[in-house]
């Protein structure tokens, strides 16, 4: 019974954590009935309990994906986002399997150990060209102290420190191991107390010296795509961003493929772009598609406010299965997948130079992944930009969880975070984390605010490998700990 009701109660308590449940405070104890099944289960029973647990949270966590696909697979629905679940699932089941064979081992440093095993099952989700970094334990915390983690060791550090007080909390339940989970316990949270009373944005962060104004059209997805509504939603745009002119923004942004045509084999649309720059008196950074021979590349470009084109940026870290077929030389062949789009990814960075204060841009799926931000401010961007179509969620959990990367991001780098959404969630996140602008879901509405230059954090010396460094040395500390007699 333990096997079935222990994996269904920290599934249950893990997708609470998220949007739009929202309780945060569950993350620390989360874990807990899990951890406590692998200290006393064999590897094989670990992987499978593991497995089901991920699979129930996933179903529950990412059931969004159903509303993003339904048009193109029907009835399908339930079994794509039971495959998706089932898949991501096989990572719970490798810590599972990871966090039982370290308990069978006998080391006293068991929950240094389950932090680190959990955390590097994250990482091994999370990157890669077929990463998924949704639904990790971190990202559910921007609004508790444990976000201060995020500046010194990014998302995957909150993983890290939640995942402990989990193990802990399983080692109060055992009288030889119960004063050492309250060591962990008081050391973690007391850890996190000091990190957040030092946090670089909490104590310095820099004065906002720049205006720039954010655009939610709010047009739905079943008339963005359509020709005869074309010139129409360039109008909402148009209007929105002259309006804004008098409040005198150097930089005005709109979401991704928010311009509807190719838009270099669009000299008109060119044309008039250049003129709304001119018109508004501020940089217009705006997403549309391209073609250049067979390649289809999502784009992001930026007129000056002299309305010359500065620069094009082009989506590096596409979506599989969604803007690119892997394998596609053999799946290419399976008609189920006749719907998913051949996007080619860029190849490099670009930082914007049209305003005060450099900008670089993430598109919708860049902004989920540490290492594509990092690269941005490495790259001499202030000010990150995320531009999405997150209308292809609806009003479910997606665009909520989405909206709660870019706070991340923000915390990671030390910077302002500009978010165009096409429908919601936009506005403008402070390095610490909050809004202070925020356009919500289904309003057309424009949003003008400050930012200000980024604001230095550990994570942005140590990188995005500093996580899978401290896993690394955690694991290995665990591993070669013995009990004394």
């Amino acid at each position: 019974m333990a096997s079935l009701v222990l994996p269904t109660i920290s599934a249950l308590l893990l997708a609470a954590t998220f949007p739009k449940v929202n309780a945060a405070w569950l993350g620390p104890v989360a874990l807990a009935p899990l951890f406590w099944l692998w200290r006393r289960c064999s590897w094989k029973a670990a992987f499978v309990t593991g497995w089901y647990a991920g699979t129930l949270f996933f179903i529950l966590n990412m059931a969004w994906i159903g509303t993003s696909i339904g048009e193109y697979v029907g009835p399908l629905v339930p079994v794509v986002v039971f495959l998706v679940a089932a898949i991501e699932a096989l990572f719970f089941g490798a810590a599972g399997t990871g966090i039982a064979w370290l308990s069978a081992r006998g080391t006293p440093l068991w929950p240094l150990g389950c932090a680190a095993i959990w955390t590097l099952a994250e990482l091994a989700r999370g990157n890669g060209a077929l990463g998924v970094p949704f639904g990790l334990l971190g990202d559910a915390q921007v609004s508790t102290f444990f976000v201060a983690i995020a500046a010194y060791l990014g998302v995957y550090g909150i993983s890290f420190t939640l995942a402990l007080i989990a193990a802990a909390v399983v080692d109060l339940s055992d009288a030889q191991t119960r004063r050492g989970g309250l060591v962990w316990i008081v050391a973690a949270l007391a850890v996190s107390a000091g990190l957040w009373l030092l946090w670089p944005a909490r104590t310095h962060m820099a004065a906002p010296t720049e205006r720039v104004a954010v655009v939610q059209g709010n047009v739905s997805q079943d008339v963005k795509w359509s020709p005869k509504f074309f010139w129409q939603e360039f109008g909402r745009y148009e209007r929105a961003t002259l309006s804004a002119a008098p409040s005198r923004p150097a930089l005005i942004v709109w979401p991704e493929t928010v311009v509807t045509t190719l838009l270099n084999q669009s000299p008109d649309v060119q044309a008039l772009l250049s003129t709304i720059a001119r018109r508004s008196g501020a940089a217009l950074l705006i997403g549309t598609d391209s073609r250049t021979g067979d390649r289809l590349f999502n784009q992001m470009w930026s007129y000056d406010m002299n309305g010359r084109l500065e620069g094009v940026y082009t989506k590096r870290t596409l979506v599989p299965f969604a803007e690119y077929l892997p394998w596609g030389d053999v799946l290419g062949r399976v008609s189920l997948f006749d719907p998913v789009s051949r996007f080619s990814g860029g190849d490099r960075v670009v930082v914007f130079r049209d305003a005060p204060l450099s900008y670089g841009a993430l598109i919708c799926y860049e902004s989920a992944f540490p290492q594509d931000a990092w690269d941005t401010i490495r790259a001499g961007a202030q000010v990150l930009v995320v531009a999405t179509d997150d209308a292809w969620f609806g009003t479910s959990a997606g665009p909520y969880q989405h909206a709660e990367l870019s706070q991340l991001r923000a915390v990671e780098e030390g910077a302002y975070v500009v978010r165009a959404a096409a429908t919601g969630i936009s506005g403008i996140v402070a390095p610490n984390g909050s809004w202070t602008q925020r356009i919500p879901l289904d309003v057309e509405r424009t949003a003008v605010g400050e930012v200000g230059p980024s604001t230095w954090t550990p994570y942005r010396t140590l990188g995005p490998w500093s996580p899978l460094i401290l896993a690394v040395l955690a694991l290995a500390t665990a591993l070669f700990a013995r009990r004394r007699p």
